[in-house]
């Protein structure tokens, strides 16, 4: 039964898969440096198919390359490392030996360190692993790691890879799907948009049940998706969690839970890469806030699938969008705080600072007043930029750049 996962998981080395050539150039010098890869992010983002890809681009025959996809592991045959250590062994009976491993999915075997550790003390193979759990390089495979892998996160598309992956153009069209189905990968075979809601549906239902119901053995399930919904409605918005538990009591028509609880679900929801929290930056005394972040979530379409309210302002998903882009390209992100004044986002990459103002429209005066008068109270000479749906304005206002959203994700770097 182990062999007909291997089986079943080589069937995906002979299907062309898209390139991502974003991410090739940092798989390619991280496999270079003979440490073990770990590609780590959300389910369903192309983790092992970007693995499988590059292989394919440098052109790696397909009976050099050892894959196991635990997902297809409907049974559960492969459970510890010893398990995994015999399918290997019986692959190289019967494949012969193979020069790159890829193994995907790894938070789901138990002991998975002692497998690891014995293949990579061999210095034989180009070891890559993923995992879709924050974890996973935590507790005895973390520490056996430490000085030996090079860690790559790997996002949806991005609306300007999105273009490419369906050879379209940009234009308002193309961008409103991508804002209402995001950027996970599969949905480009999936042309009924309800066929799209019933994929994005299954994966978050598969985040929820492996990822987190199973793995913490939650039994409030109705609360937890009552927390991931609550979330979903306040993208952009900055809440601090007493603020949050507060509301939640109203919100959820007074049920009883605690702050330590709603605290814990909502770190739970941030494990499986589904949900991120952004901190607040103070400018002017340049440290870290404690409370008030941002939340926003890992793909746009599956916060869609899950939201609450249907009059979210629309600047909030823009808000959202901008937020992947900029992880996405490489930026630590923050919510800025300026004397009381919200930035939307400070984001640093290296020596690079810039700051940016989302909306989804600046032709109100009052709009106009709230982003730009806050970027110009910063008298740094770092960038500053409004993005925003409008294709009629000035390009500069006082040095504030304005830049239409899809302009944003399509050019900046």
């Amino acid at each position: 039964m182990q062999l007909d996962v291997i089986i079943e998981s080589k069937k995906l080395l002979s299907q062309s898969i898209k390139p991502r050539p974003y991410y090739y150039d940092k798989l390619s010098l991280a496999l270079a440096t003979q440490q073990i890869v770990v590609i780590q992010w959300q389910r369903r983002v192309g983790k092992s198919s970007l693995a499988l890809g590059y292989l394919q681009h440098i052109a790696i025959p397909s009976q050099q390359i050892f894959f196991l996809n635990k997902e297809v592991d409907v049974q559960n045959t492969i459970k510890n490392a010893t398990d995994l250590q015999e399918v290997f062994q019986t692959y190289i009976q019967k494949f012969g030996e193979p020069t790159y491993l890829v193994i995907d999915e790894i938070q789901d075997i138990i002991d998975r360190e002692r497998f690891i550790r014995a293949i990579y003390v061999m210095k034989k193979y180009h070891i890559i692993i993923t995992g879709s759990n924050a974890h996973l390089l935590s507790g005895e495979l973390a520490t056996y790691l430490s000085g030996r892998y090079v860690s790559l996160e790997v996002y949806p598309l991005w609306y300007d890879e999105y273009l490419t992956f369906t050879q379209q153009e940009k234009n308002a069209d193309t961008f409103n799907t991508y804002m209402q189905f995001g950027g996970m990968p599969e949905l480009i075979h999936i042309q009924n948009p309800e066929g799209k809601r019933q994929y994005l549906t299954g994966i978050m239902n598969t985040i929820f049940v492996k990822d987190i119901v199973k793995r913490y053995a939650i039994k409030d399930v109705s609360y937890l998706e009552k927390v991931v919904a609550f979330l979903a409605d306040i993208i952009g918005n900055e809440s601090s969690l007493r603020n949050i538990y507060n509301s939640s009591k109203q919100y959820w028509w007074g049920e009883a839970s605690s702050l330590v609880k709603l605290a814990n679900y909502i770190q739970m929801l941030q494990i499986p890469y589904m949900v991120h929290k952004v901190p607040r930056y103070d400018i002017h005394g340049k440290r870290l806030l404690e409370h008030n972040e941002k939340y926003f979530f890992n793909d746009i379409g599956l916060r869609n699938i899950i939201k609450l309210n249907e009059d979210l302002d629309k600047g909030k998903l823009l808000e959202n969008i901008v937020f992947l882009h900029l992880k996405v390209k490489g930026y630590k992100v923050y919510v800025g705080n300026y004397y009381g004044k919200e930035i939307d986002f400070i984001a640093q990459k290296d020596t690079t600072i810039i700051y940016i103002q989302v909306a989804w429209s600046i032709q109100q005066e009052k709009t106009q007043q709230r982003e730009f008068d806050n970027l110009l109270q910063i008298k740094d000479n770092y960038p500053k930029y409004v993005i925003s749906t409008d294709t009629t304005f000035w390009k500069s206002y006082y040095g504030i750049q304005t830049v239409h959203v899809i302009d944003f994700l399509t050019t900046f770097a």
